[in-house]
């Protein structure tokens, strides 16, 4: 894992893993404090979103790890979204891409299901705390980025510590490693109807690329089911409608294969990222209480 990226997660850990106990030490409340004062949308220069973009994905990801967020279930240019908190206590987050002149503004939300009800940011203390901690760090790893280039030049290959996994493909191939050189295919699939993969075993950083083919017709649709050869309840990873073509990042290690239902032509592999280095460690955390209204 790249060093400064690795290290803002870390931060970030130990700030949510008592960001919910009322016995948060003076430096951790300052940090929640700085988050605060982050506004939830920023905007982006049109030469750096393919990174901030790619950025966001990879954060929203190892949120997850910290507090109880849903899988993501959509990624697009423009939008990436996760399935709606159906748990007491759990959150979900959208986040959108809107072009403004020669910017990006990216506006991040957060939903927070209290039991009986959804509350977004704005009406909930908990959706709007985590929707402000999520663009202040999003902000804090561009602002690295930035400082890496200016560093290095626009012509140079950035470092390593300023390239998020995966954000390499997105990048000019002079200026990159090239896709292989990061990551081992480890499987492919390819059809226009129900599939199953073989079996395949990753490491704790790895992806989920796919390339579908369907014109505006909403019965086009392409489902990807991550399932254990063990049994058991199958993880969506996402369902994707017409033509499109992205990936999903992933950070559990282990034996799987993929489960697809699809209506239109597709192609999907899964890459293994080389020599992945072990994630850091998640303390426990306790649920938010429903937020007073």
């Amino acid at each position: 894992m790249q060093a400064k990226h690795a290290l803002l997660v870390v931060a970030f850990c130990l700030v949510c893993g008592s960001s919910v106990s009322a016995r948060m030490s003076a430096e951790e409340k300052a940090l929640w404090d700085k988050a605060m004062r982050v506004p939830s949308s920023y905007e982006v220069d049109k030469s750096e979103a393919d990174y901030a973009w790619g950025c966001a994905q990879v954060i929203v990801a190892k949120y997850g790890q910290v507090v109880p967020v849903m899988n993501i279930q959509t990624i697009s240019d423009y939008l990436i979204q996760t399935y709606n908190p159906v748990q007491v206590g759990s959150f979900g987050f959208q986040l959108s891409k809107t072009a403004v002149g020669e910017k990006y503004r990216i506006d991040v939300t957060c939903l927070y299901f209290a039991g009986n009800i959804f509350y977004a940011s704005g009406e909930s203390k908990a959706a709007e705390r985590h929707a402000h901690m999520l663009s202040y760090l999003l902000q804090e790893n561009l602002k690295s980025y930035r400082a890496q280039q200016k560093g290095t030049g626009d012509n140079k290959t950035a470092p390593a510590a300023a390239v998020p996994p995966g954000s390499a493909e997105k990048q000019s191939k002079a200026s990159t490693p090239s896709d292989s050189e990061q990551w081992d295919l480890l499987a492919t699939v390819e059809g226009k109807s129900d599939l199953k993969s073989d079996t395949f075993t990753v490491s704790n950083e790895w992806k989920v690329a796919w390339i579908t083919q369907g014109g505006q017709d909403p019965k086009c649709s392409t489902e990807i089911t991550l399932c254990s050869p063990n049994g058991g309840a199958g993880e969506r990873i996402t369902t994707i409608a017409g033509k499109d073509e992205n990936q999903s990042f992933q950070y559990k290690a282990g034996t799987y294969y993929l489960d697809i239902k699809a209506t239109q032509q597709f192609k999907i592999t899964v890459l293994n990222k080389k020599s992945a280095a072990p994630l850091p460690s998640v303390p426990e955390v306790a649920q938010d209480k429903a937020p007073a209204k």
